[in-house]
């Protein structure tokens, strides 16, 4: 997938992914973002030349990018120019490469669709992430990131305990 983008796209290198994150998420109705707006920067998220593969399984949902974090209040509301952002629908099975400018773009997931999963996966209103990266540098850590951090509930906006 990479080599293909990076063919397209000279700024996306060929490098290719060491990890896989594999997230999981029920189709909930959690207020204005279900994801809210973050970049992938964190020490999990890979080396910031590598480009980032994302691959949807399960219920459609709406992905917002933007350049720039939108500040939304009474004085910017969604509306603002400020807050111009793409909106794209990813569907199961679609894959969305982040690499070369656009590797650091603040992206949000808007909204989950329920029941939109294809029917023969046996998946009931979720939607199933697999991020590939390059983080050869948490070789031996992969234990770190497999569990949801101490500092950080477990019913925010990323972090939801699914029973």
């Amino acid at each position: 997938m990479i080599s293909i983008a990076s063919e397209l796209d000279e700024e996306i290198e060929n490098i290719p992914p060491s990890h896989v994150i594999a997230l999981r998420y029920k189709t909930i109705n959690s207020g204005l973002f279900y994801i809210p707006w973050h970049k992938d920067n964190g020490d999990n998220d890979g080396l910031k030349t590598a480009p980032i593969v994302s691959i949807s399984i399960g219920d459609s949902c709406e992905f917002l990018v933007c350049n720039e974090k939108p500040v939304i209040n009474s004085s910017h509301p969604i509306t603002s120019p400020v807050n111009l952002s793409h909106r794209i629908k990813i569907n199961s099975g679609d894959v969305l490469v982040f690499g070369g400018k656009s590797r650091e773009i603040f992206h949000s997931i808007h909204q989950v669709f329920e029941n939109t999963a294809p029917p023969q996966l046996p998946l009931e209103s979720e939607r199933i992430n697999l991020t590939c990266r390059h983080t050869p540098h948490l070789f031996g850590r992969e234990d770190e990131f497999s569990k949801i951090p101490k500092n950080i509930g477990v019913n925010n906006q990323f972090y939801r305990l699914i029973e």
